[in-house]
């Protein structure tokens, strides 16, 4: 595992940081991610906490593995009181973001209080830096990232909100390179807090350090080895999520008219195969070989040269089959 047993605390109001030992009982009961995350919010959040008010919490937190060779585990956890529900919510990320945590030496982010004006946190080796984002007000998550890659270099990793975060809408994710926290409204929560975006810096950074570091190693092999030639891990990799729109179909539980339906009778139209007319190619998360991320292209028609990362099988359910397009 790669465990280091550290939080790094931020105070948007008073601008400090602060880095705190995890309690090693929730270490081992607990093991990590959204666990870790419901005990801080049980410990230290009080009853009917408004879930905008700068008292609740917005804690990141990447699960025990991320960072490390493992496939499969750069997923990422945002834990807070959802605004959307006034209770528990989490909601979960791939990309790189996790792994640039745990590369960065710490085990979760917790934030805590708002801050004056926007803004946005600058983690790397050298600490933590308090930096002015109003430049960045209004702008979309794709415009913020590029920004703040450009200014901070290749290796910083960036989570971000754009104008339904920063205007607290009560369903806003918070968006990693084009991957979304999307559920429970994290994104209203980080614009409550004036905070845009976290960027974490890895330049000069090494991966965590690994338990039995070589034994690791040889099943990190093996597990990529069976992948490698497994027909799923295949069908994934071409496909993506999108396969799964059949599947579901199949079974009569797509959804379908806003659920009240479970199948479509032009399915076709929004079936993997159909989407693959348009994939340019396909990428992945941290060191994940199955790379089921797929990047289209629209090539002809009015939108031609339209180009976008997705969809995954959630949005054709939701943008297809909820509202019965083909």
């Amino acid at each position: 595992m790669s465990v280091t047993g550290r939080i790094l605390r931020i105070d948007l109001t008073t601008r400090r940081h602060s880095i705190e030992e995890i309690d090693r009982s929730w270490l081992t009961r607990l093991i990590g991610g959204r666990g870790i995350g419901i005990a801080y919010l049980l410990k230290e959040l009080r009853p009917h906490v408004d879930p905008l008010s700068p008292e609740n919490k917005l804690i990141f937190l990447p699960g025990v593995l991320s960072g490390t060779p493992a496939p499969g585990f750069a997923r990422w956890v945002v834990c807070t009181k959802s605004p959307l529900t006034h209770i528990y919510g989490r909601s979960v990320c791939g990309g790189k973001f996790g792994a640039a945590i745990k590369i960065a030496g710490f085990d979760g982010i917790i934030v805590d209080g708002a801050s004056e004006d926007l803004s946005y946190l600058y983690i790397s080796k050298d600490g933590v830096r308090f930096l002015d984002a109003t430049p960045l007000s209004s702008l979309d998550t794709q415009k913020t990232q590029r920004i703040l890659r450009e200014r901070h270099g290749r290796r910083a990793y960036v989570a971000c909100i754009g104008e339904a975060g920063e205007r607290l809408v009560k369903f806003s994710s918070i968006i990693h390179e084009r991957r979304a926290a999307a559920r429970c409204g994290v994104g209203a929560v980080m614009g409550s807090k004036r905070l845009k975006a976290i960027v974490v810096d890895t330049s000069g950074s090494s991966p965590p350090r690994l338990y039995r570091r070589e034994p690791f190693l040889r099943v990190v092999r093996e597990h990529n080895e069976v992948l490698k030639d497994h027909p799923r891990r295949k069908r994934m990799t071409q496909y993506g999520t999108t396969i799964i729109t059949t599947i579901m179909h199949d079974l009569g539980i797509f959804p379908v008219r806003n659920f009240q339906e479970g199948r479509l009778e032009a399915i076709e139209a929004l079936s993997a195969e159909t989407f693959q007319t348009f994939k340019v190619k396909d990428y992945g998360c941290y060191a994940c070989s199955t790379r089921c991320g797929n990047v289209f292209s629209v090539r002809e028609g009015p939108y031609a040269g339209a180009t976008s990362e997705g969809p995954e099988y959630e949005t054709i359910f939701a943008f297809g089959g909820e509202i019965a397009n083909t």
